[in-house]
């Protein structure tokens, strides 16, 4: 079988990725690392094909034209909260019937079920790119797939199951909860899914059904008028251990295309040593996926092909390096012995320790990116982070003692957000010193306490599906900021960080490639025109 790997087009440059989606806050567009995983595990059984409309800036006709040359028997596209509209209309044109096309984004993390009856060009939703149940699937399998939502054809085997989910603590359907807008004549025909929902559950059971949006307990069956066959979640899979996947195929991706903010070489590639986050961050959508390590030998023979491929370049995306310190050890020693590596990754500023960062830059990482997020120690609190500003301050430090760039990512645009508490993060970010800020947009992410908060407090609607951590697009209000104000406050704090003269002649003079030099201008220069 031939499955294609798709990165669907779009109006814009977007990024959807790791069960997240944004519109790129500057000019950076790395490997989505969903793909890039599958690559692997897919082609292990198939022949595998990869069309990433982003990086090549197709059209929706020229990559439906490429697609069709391509010929393939099933595809695997991305979706993203920040793309749905579009993407949902471009995959519905590819879907037939002798050709699925299976889905994975963080639009599809909560209420899959009701997704895909909504959609019914979805064939399948997937939950865990790790997970090799996509192969059982492509297979025929329907049964057991404990981190996908499936479309199963015999309703009377589906209910006999006993597969019903426990109420999900975010979100229960109602018969009110529908689009309010319906986007094409499928959307509408399914307007009355929450019913159907219901109908399943108190047919067997006398009680309401309410969807599943953590992948844990049982799944959820939906079925009624309109809806095919019936539509399943599986329970979840393991969320702790280990997990293994054959070597990514980073060779079928494109060679060109691609960048990163804070590579120093042209070439890079991305790569995933570890699944998840244990830390539970109430805005963040990796936390509610679990924690899963790879075995380190695994890790090492994929950058191992990736050095064969003759890259040296890697943004290691695993969302916390150094969650099992000896683990990263381990890995740091691997690193440094092939001796060419360069590279970027994600840490927070508790766990980046004396002998983690040392060992991190011997391996030749040169930039971390910290989790800073505010600069008050209540709303630390208040949203989970697990550290203060204090162990903010030192972490930096450390960092900067062994030679690391600081790259600090912050949240603005909370509930309790107003103009003095912007800035006051702004005033944080310039005493820390740091050498990047960025700045995301809160947005009540799929399955995370923080959506349901929203949800509460009325600042979001449940049949909101669209959203842009990147700010261009649809965020949150705050209880006194309305989302036209706050992005006028974020733009502001952007051009007071990096316009300043003493903070521009230190980039220059940090610059140690002519790459780095180039992408360095040409980033700054994207940065400002989104802020402008």
């Amino acid at each position: 079988m031939k499955v294609l790997l798709l990165n669907p087009p779009g109006r814009e440059v977007y990024i959807r990725d790791y069960f997240c989606s944004k519109t790129t806050k500057s000019n950076y567009l790395f490997h989505p690392i969903d793909l890039v995983v599958l690559s692997g595990t897919l082609a292990s059984k198939h022949t595998v094909a990869v069309i990433d409309a982003m990086v090549e800036r197709l059209s929706p006709a020229d990559a439906r034209e490429r697609i069709e040359r391509e010929a393939p028997d099933a595809i695997v596209a991305l979706v993203g909260s920040v793309s749905w509209d579009e993407d949902r209309a471009f995959l519905a044109s590819l879907a037939r019937g002798d050709r699925p096309v299976l889905a994975i984004g963080d639009v599809l993390q909560e209420a899959s079920e009701q997704r895909l009856a909504e959609e019914p060009w979805i064939a399948a939703a997937l939950h865990d790119f790790t997970s090799d149940d996509v192969l059982r699937w492509l297979d025929g399998e329907r049964e057991g797939l404990a981190t996908m939502t499936v479309r199963r054809a015999d309703a009377r085997a589906a209910l006999a199951a006993d597969s019903v989910a426990p109420p999900h603590e975010n979100r229960r359907a109602r018969a009110d909860d529908r689009p309010r807008a319906a986007g094409s004549g499928e959307r509408a025909r399914a307007g009355d899914l929450a019913g159907e929902v219901e109908g399943a559950h108190a047919a067997r059971t006398g009680s309401t059904a309410s969807v599943n949006g953590t992948g844990e307990g049982r799944g959820v069956v939906v079925r009624g008028a309109g809806v095919r066959g019936v539509i399943v979640r599986g329970a979840g899979g393991a969320r702790r251990g280990t997990f293994r996947v054959p070597t990514p195929r980073h060779e079928l991706f494109p060679r060109d295309g691609y960048r990163f903010s804070f590579a120093r070489s042209a070439r890079f590639a991305t790569v995933l040593t570890d699944y998840g986050c244990p830390y539970p961050c109430t805005f963040c959508v990796i936390g509610t996926l679990g924690y899963k390590a790879r075995p380190v030998e695994d890790a090492l023979a994929e950058i191992d092909h990736v050095r064969a491929l003759g890259i040296r370049e890697l943004f290691v995306v695993d969302q916390t390096f150094g969650v099992n310190p000896k683990r990263a050890l381990e890995l740091c020693a691997g690193l440094a012995t092939r001796g060419d590596l360069s590279w970027t990754t994600f840490t927070r500023p508790d766990t980046a320790n004396d002998e983690l960062l040392a060992a991190m830059a011997r391996a030749g990482c040169h930039t971390v990116i910290l989790g800073i997020e505010s600069a008050d120690d209540a709303r630390l609190a208040r949203y989970r982070k697990g550290y203060d500003t204090a162990a903010i301050r030192a972490g930096v430090a450390r960092a900067k003692h062994h030679g690391l760039r600081t790259v600090g990512t912050f949240i603005i645009g909370l509930p309790e957000d107003d103009e003095a508490t912007l800035e006051r993060t702004l005033d944080f970010a310039l005493e820390l010193g740091l050498d990047f800020m960025s700045l995301n947009m809160a947005v009540p992410r799929f399955g995370t306490p923080f959506r349901a908060d929203a949800l509460e407090r009325g600042l979001a609607h449940a049949d909101d599906l669209v959203m842009d951590q990147g700010g261009a697009d649809a965020f949150l209000p705050t209880a006194t900021l309305t989302p036209e104000r706050m992005l006028a406050l974020k733009k502001r704090m952007v051009r007071r960080f990096y316009l300043r003269p003493s903070y521009l002649l230190r980039r220059l003079a940090s610059v140690r490639t002519p790459h780095e030099l180039g992408a360095q201008l040409r980033e700054g220069l994207a940065l400002l025109a989104r802020n402008v």
